[in-house]
């Protein structure tokens, strides 16, 4: 696993070996919902997450394509990070806002496979004792435990293994990067999607291998499990000669990936 730090947020253009302009088009972030509660609410604590989330992400003075799980701790997340990466968002209001007020929120797109079991109608056991909170090394453990799974389920009926769950993503991202792509450098996106830490941490466990599962400290490597609000972002760069450079950044890690290497995983 290459791991280096990289700036990239202060980041509007840079050259590549041949000299090429690159632009920064697009910006396609993941992030966990915040904190939440034992029964699985969001909570006030965990929608300021959202927000401090949302003020920390680079808008790129474009369009705005929100998606989340459909849980909704999960919605209420994107809307908090949302409405604070976008100037209308930034400005109607003196007062912070809260849970209840969601007079302002921008449309968003429920994407079922941003979620984490096989059919959200039928219960899991094994992930429902995930809504206890454990300090920090605990839930690193509990997340390494379920990813050594690789392509199995600890519980098949309700419960989707890692490598199922990376695909989706993986497939969430095809879309938006396709999309990006396809417009000219110098149009403008964010994607913001919402999900569930075992949906981020299977991606990462995968993405961050070249695409092959990672080792038993994964986890620790990485320096943890996902926290509250948190995720990572992948940067979109084109040029006006139509050349791309997509690059995923994850705390001081950075990997270059492409639609591409996301279509071979997810066809394997």
């Amino acid at each position: 696993m290459s791991q280096f730090k990289f700036d990239v947020l202060g980041v509007d253009l840079l050259y590549n070996d041949w000299m090429d302009r690159y632009y920064l088009s697009a910006i396609v972030s993941v992030y966990r919902h915040g904190e939440k509660n034992e029964q699985g609410e969001l909570t006030e604590n965990g929608f300021r997450q959202a927000i401090e989330r949302g003020l920390q992400l680079k808008h790129l003075q474009g369009q705005i394509h929100v998606a989340h799980s459909g849980v909704d701790r999960v919605k209420k997340t994107a809307l908090g990070i949302t409405r604070y990466i976008d100037k209308q968002f930034h400005e109607f209001t003196n007062q912070e806002p809260t849970l209840e007020d969601t007079s302002l929120d921008p449309e968003t797109t429920q994407i079922d496979e941003l979620h984490y079991m096989v059919d959200k109608t039928k219960y899991s056991a094994y992930f429902t004792k995930w809504n206890k909170t454990l300090p920090p090394e605990k839930a690193s453990q509990r997340v390494q435990k379920y990813l050594e799974y690789k392509t199995k389920s600890p519980e098949p009926e309700t419960t989707a293994p890692p490598y199922i769950l990376a695909q989706r993503l993986s497939r969430v991202l095809i879309s938006q990067l396709e999309q990006s792509i396809a417009t000219s450098y110098d149009v403008r996106e964010n994607f913001v999607n919402t999900t569930h830490e075992p949906v981020i941490m299977s991606f990462l466990y995968y993405a961050l291998n070249n695409f092959k599962a990672g080792g038993k400290s994964f986890v620790k490597e990485i320096g943890g499990s996902v926290n509250f609000a948190e995720g990572f972002d992948i940067f979109v760069y084109q040029s006006k000669s139509n050349k791309t450079l997509i690059q995923l950044i994850f705390r001081d890690i950075l990997v270059q990936i492409s639609p591409v290497d996301l279509k071979n995983f997810v066809k394997n």
